[in-house]
Protein backbone atom coordinates (compact mmCIF):
# COMPACT_ATOMS: atom_id res chain seq x y z
CA UNK A 1 0.00 0.00 0.00
CA UNK A 2 1.79 3.26 -0.96
CA UNK A 3 1.17 6.85 -0.04
CA UNK A 4 -1.04 7.49 -2.57
CA UNK A 5 -3.60 4.83 -1.29
CA UNK A 6 -4.70 6.85 1.97
CA UNK A 7 -8.23 7.66 1.40
CA UNK A 8 -9.38 10.88 2.96
CA UNK A 9 -10.43 9.65 6.31
CA UNK A 10 -7.39 7.33 6.64
CA UNK A 11 -5.66 10.84 6.45
CA UNK A 12 -7.59 12.34 8.90
CA UNK A 13 -7.44 9.30 11.31
CA UNK A 14 -4.05 9.52 11.21
CA UNK A 15 -3.71 13.25 12.09
CA UNK A 16 -6.23 12.68 15.00
CA UNK A 17 -3.36 10.15 16.34
CA UNK A 18 -0.61 12.23 15.62
CA UNK A 19 -2.43 15.34 17.54
CA UNK A 20 -3.06 12.83 20.71
CA UNK A 21 0.87 11.81 20.84
CA UNK A 22 1.86 15.18 20.44
CA UNK A 23 -0.55 16.58 22.84
CA UNK A 24 0.54 13.30 25.33
CA UNK A 25 3.90 14.20 24.84
CA UNK A 26 3.76 18.10 26.05
CA UNK A 27 1.98 17.19 29.12
CA UNK A 28 4.62 14.98 29.68
CA UNK A 29 7.21 17.48 28.97
CA UNK A 30 5.53 20.35 30.99
CA UNK A 31 4.87 22.28 28.02
CA UNK A 32 1.35 21.51 28.54
CA UNK A 33 -0.83 20.92 31.73
CA UNK A 34 -4.19 19.60 32.62
CA UNK A 35 -4.94 23.24 33.87
CA UNK A 36 -4.56 24.81 29.87
CA UNK A 37 -8.02 24.34 27.90
CA UNK A 38 -6.18 23.79 24.47
CA UNK A 39 -5.37 20.49 26.23
CA UNK A 40 -8.78 19.50 26.18
CA UNK A 41 -9.45 21.08 22.75
CA UNK A 42 -6.59 19.24 21.43
CA UNK A 43 -7.93 16.12 23.06
CA UNK A 44 -11.65 16.86 21.75
CA UNK A 45 -10.31 17.19 18.29
CA UNK A 46 -8.16 14.26 17.82
CA UNK A 47 -11.28 12.08 19.26
CA UNK A 48 -13.18 13.42 16.51
CA UNK A 49 -11.12 12.76 13.88
CA UNK A 50 -10.06 9.71 14.70
CA UNK A 51 -14.08 8.44 15.12
CA UNK A 52 -14.65 10.36 11.54
CA UNK A 53 -12.35 7.58 9.91
CA UNK A 54 -13.94 5.04 11.79
CA UNK A 55 -16.81 5.62 8.91
CA UNK A 56 -14.59 3.98 6.42
CA UNK A 57 -13.40 1.01 8.79
CA UNK A 58 -15.59 0.34 12.13
CA UNK A 59 -14.36 -0.84 15.18
CA UNK A 60 -16.56 -1.20 18.28
CA UNK A 61 -13.46 -0.88 21.04
CA UNK A 62 -11.87 2.49 18.99
CA UNK A 63 -15.37 4.13 18.83
CA UNK A 64 -15.80 3.48 22.72
CA UNK A 65 -12.51 4.90 23.31
CA UNK A 66 -13.43 8.12 21.36
CA UNK A 67 -16.64 8.29 22.53
CA UNK A 68 -15.23 8.40 26.01
CA UNK A 69 -12.40 10.95 25.08
CA UNK A 70 -14.71 13.44 23.26
CA UNK A 71 -16.99 12.96 26.65
CA UNK A 72 -14.09 13.97 29.17
CA UNK A 73 -12.42 16.45 27.13
CA UNK A 74 -15.70 17.88 26.77
CA UNK A 75 -16.45 17.83 30.82
CA UNK A 76 -12.64 19.03 31.01
CA UNK A 77 -12.90 21.91 28.84
CA UNK A 78 -16.32 23.02 30.48
CA UNK A 79 -15.29 23.15 34.11
CA UNK A 80 -12.07 25.38 32.86
CA UNK A 81 -14.44 27.69 31.22
CA UNK A 82 -16.10 28.02 34.36
CA UNK A 83 -13.35 27.90 36.65
CA UNK A 84 -11.83 30.76 36.09
CA UNK A 85 -10.35 33.19 33.03
CA UNK A 86 -7.87 32.13 30.54
CA UNK A 87 -4.18 31.83 32.25
CA UNK A 88 -2.13 34.85 31.69
CA UNK A 89 0.91 34.32 28.78
CA UNK A 90 3.75 33.27 29.70
CA UNK A 91 5.55 36.61 28.73
CA UNK A 92 2.97 38.77 30.84
CA UNK A 93 3.29 36.64 33.98
CA UNK A 94 7.00 37.02 33.70
CA UNK A 95 6.78 40.90 33.92
CA UNK A 96 3.90 41.14 36.19
CA UNK A 97 4.66 41.84 39.96
CA UNK A 98 4.51 38.87 41.89
CA UNK A 99 2.60 40.25 44.59
CA UNK A 100 0.62 43.90 45.18
CA UNK A 101 1.40 45.87 47.83
CA UNK A 102 -1.35 46.20 50.26
CA UNK A 103 -3.23 49.23 50.95
CA UNK A 104 -2.45 52.12 53.23
CA UNK A 105 -3.38 51.00 56.81
CA UNK A 106 -3.37 47.14 56.47
CA UNK A 107 -0.30 46.74 58.55
CA UNK A 108 -1.75 44.19 61.80
CA UNK A 109 -4.64 42.70 59.90
CA UNK A 110 -5.68 39.20 59.67
CA UNK A 111 -4.59 37.66 56.31
CA UNK A 112 -7.81 35.74 54.81
CA UNK A 113 -7.27 32.24 55.11
CA UNK A 114 -5.26 32.27 58.54
CA UNK A 115 -6.12 29.87 60.96
CA UNK A 116 -6.18 30.96 64.57
CA UNK A 117 -6.33 34.66 63.33
CA UNK A 118 -2.93 35.76 63.40
CA UNK A 119 -2.04 38.81 61.94
CA UNK A 120 0.22 39.08 58.81
CA UNK A 121 3.40 40.80 58.41
CA UNK A 122 3.44 43.89 59.19
CA UNK A 123 3.34 46.40 55.86
CA UNK A 124 5.69 49.27 55.51
CA UNK A 125 5.42 50.94 52.21
CA UNK A 126 8.18 51.61 49.45
CA UNK A 127 10.88 54.27 50.68
CA UNK A 128 10.55 56.50 48.08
Amino acid sequence: MGIDAFTPLQVIGLLGACLYMTNYALLTVRVLTAEHRSYFVVNLLAAAMVLASLAQAFNMATLAIQVFWIGVSAWGLASRLRRRPAAMPRAARASAPARLPAPAGAAGRVRPGRSGGAPGPAWTPPAG
